[in-house]
């Protein structure tokens, strides 16, 4: 039997659990634009990738690549520190 195809997976020090969504994961998505998104086979395999949900994911990035505002708002707050 061959081996079944894998999908790279971002190391987050974690084995099989899910990881919470980090700022630093949003600038990177934020950087990927939609054909990094598309290379990754969209929103449900970049969150394979990155081992967070997927609907975790679509709460914070749309599929053109942009930021929802919650994502937004989030960077936002990790810029000025804890209010």
């Amino acid at each position: 039997m061959p081996p079944s195809a894998q999908i790279l997976r971002r190391e987050t020090g974690t084995r099989r659990r899910r990881v919470m969504v980090t700022t630093e994961m949003l600038r990177e998505w934020q950087r990927l634009g939609k054909q990094g998104i598309d290379e990754a086979g969209g929103l449900d395999g970049l969150a394979r990738q990155y081992g967070v949900a997927s609907d975790a994911l679509k709460h914070c990035l749309r599929t053109d690549g942009t930021l929802t505002m919650r994502a937004e708002y989030r960077l936002r707050m990790d810029g000025e520190g804890a209010m």
